[in-house]
């Protein structure tokens, strides 16, 4: 059915009817049950009514190129207005990336692919470490939102969300693919108990990725927390627990 874009869900007395473009044509398909595994823009979830709040504004700006040498380095680094990845990737390439608010100067300062490579061998470290693999950029920079994000609901009657539609996490946590494949599972054991006439299975379903948003928040602010060379500086400071703003709202650590 792939590729094909969802543009109206509506309940039936049997599940649901949705309907989807598919090379330019409309298709109706019906279902007892509908998983959102849209990614960040959760499209049937807003269909049905849910909003998505996003806790920050992180974004990304990368580059790919070619290495070589001892070219199996990954690595992390901290600067006062965001941080840096650079890992490799197979058949010699390697990716570059920096993380910072869309917000920030910083952010329409590496729109140019050239800028991005400019402030990477700016920093110390970074720059040693890609002279010492020969890293050559082959592509243009690419851009994407990076930021932290909740549906108001994961899951109700006849449908649940799973993945980057129920939660999106912020790369720093390397929560991303976990959380991916554990909703999955979750929601595929809800499935088979709801297919057998369980109706509180969805409503668990929810209850434990309210767990999971838990534990996710408590661990991605003790990652942040590790870096306090810069608490001046809006990326960081924004990230502080106990901060004013929302995010630092959410950072906080949920109580026992």
């Amino acid at each position: 059915m792939a590729p094909a874009q969802a543009v109206d869900l509506a309940p039936t007395a049997r599940g649901w009817r949705l309907t989807l473009t598919r090379h330019g044509r409309p298709l109706t398909v019906t279902a007892r049950f509908v998983v959102d595994a849209g990614g960040r823009t959760a499209p049937l979830a807003r269909m049905l009514g849910h909003r998505r709040s996003a806790v920050d504004r992180l974004v990304c700006r990368w580059r790919y190129g070619v290495a070589s040498g001892d070219a199996g380095l990954t690595v992390t680094i901290a600067e006062p207005e965001g941080w840096w990845y650079t890992a490799p990737l197979p058949e010699g390439r390697r990716v570059l990336a920096f993380h910072t608010d869309a917000d920030l100067p910083v952010a329409k300062d590496l729109a140019r692919a050239e800028g991005l490579l400019a402030r990477a061998r700016g920093q110390a470290d970074l720059a040693l470490l890609l002279s010492a693999v020969n890293f050559q950029p082959v592509d243009y920079a690419e851009y994407c939102a990076a930021h932290s994000s909740l549906i108001t609901a994961t899951a109700g009657p006849g449908w649940l969300a799973v993945g980057d539609a129920a939660l999106a996490c912020d790369p720093l946590s390397s929560q991303g693919l976990f959380n991916s494949l554990y909703s999955g599972l979750m929601a595929a054991g809800s499935l088979r108990r709801a297919l057998a006439g369980d109706g509180g299975a969805f409503a668990d379903y929810e209850q434990t990725m309210a767990r999971v948003v838990d534990v996710y928040r408590a661990q991605l602010a003790a990652w942040y927390a590790l870096e306090s060379r810069w608490p001046d500086q809006p990326f960081w400071s924004r990230r502080h627990v106990g901060a004013a703003t929302p995010i630092g709202k959410f950072f906080q650590p949920t109580e026992d």
